[in-house]
C-alpha cells in the first residue's frame, strides 16, 4: 500500500531513510545482519543513523534483491527485519541493539516484518504502514535481520532493501541559508 495522506494523516511532512540488509542472507540459523545506509561497518559494528529532530517511525519496507532471479525458499526457517536503536553512549556493535517494543511501539507492536514458508517461491515486498515509534532527536536508529532455520537462496550474494519512513509534524527549521 503506498504511503498516502489517506494512510498516514496528520503529518506535516515524511522522509525516507533506505539502505539495505548485507549480502549473503542464507548463512544459516542465527545468522545476524545490520541495516547498512553507507559502506559496511566492522564486523562487529552495526551501521546506525542519528536522528536529527523529534519525529515517529511511521512505515518500514523490505523487499529481495536477489542478483541471479532465483527466489527465496524457507525450507524450515524465518527471516525477521527488527527496526531500534544503540542507546547513548554505547558501543555501535551488536550486543547493544535494542528492539522497539510497547510501550516505544504502538499499537502494540514490536516493529518488526518476518518472512517464512508464506512467501517461498517470490521475490517478496513487504510493507508495514501501521508503525508509530516516537524517537528523540539524537536518537540513534538501526535495524536488524535475523534468521532461523534454513533458507535457501539459490546464492552467496542475497541482499534486502530497506526503507524506514519518518513523520512529524514540528517544523524542520529553515536550513536554506547554511552553505
Amino acid at each position: 500500500m503506498p504511503l498516502t495522506s489517506k494512510v498516514l494523516p496528520n503529518f506535516s511532512w515524511m522522509t525516507c531513510i533506505t539502505g539495505m540488509f548485507g549480502d549473503n542472507i542464507g548463512s544459516g540459523a542465527g545468522s545476524t545482519r545490520y541495516f547498512q545506509t553507507a559502506d559496511n561497518p566492522l564486523p562487529s559494528g552495526v551501521s546506525v543513523v542519528q536522528i536529527p529532530f523529534d519525529c515517529r517511525v511511521v512505515a518500514m519496507a523490505v523487499t529481495y534483491l536477489e542478483t541471479s532471479a532465483a527466489p527465496l525458499v524457507f525450507d524450515s526457517g524465518k527471516l525477521q527485519f527488527r527496526l531500534g536503536r544503540i542507546m547513548q553512549g554505547a558501543p555501535a556493535e551488536s550486543t547493544s541493539f535494542t528492539s522497539f517494543s510497547p510501550p516505544r511501539a504502538l499499537p502494540a507492536n514490536t516493529a518488526t516484518i518476518e518472512w517464512g514458508a508464506e512467501v517461498n517461491n517470490t521475490h517478496p515486498t513487504t510493507m508495514r504502514s501501521d508503525l508509530n515509534v516516537f524517537l528523540r532527536a539524537g536518537t540513534l536508529l538501526c535495524a536488524q535481520s535475523v534468521e532461523t532455520g534454513v533458507i535457501n537462496v539459490g546464492s552467496s550474494s542475497a541482499e534486502v532493501g530497506c526503507s524506514i519512513w519518518l513523520a512529524s509534524n514540528t517544523p524542520v527549521k529553515d536550513l536554506s541559508g547554511l552553505k
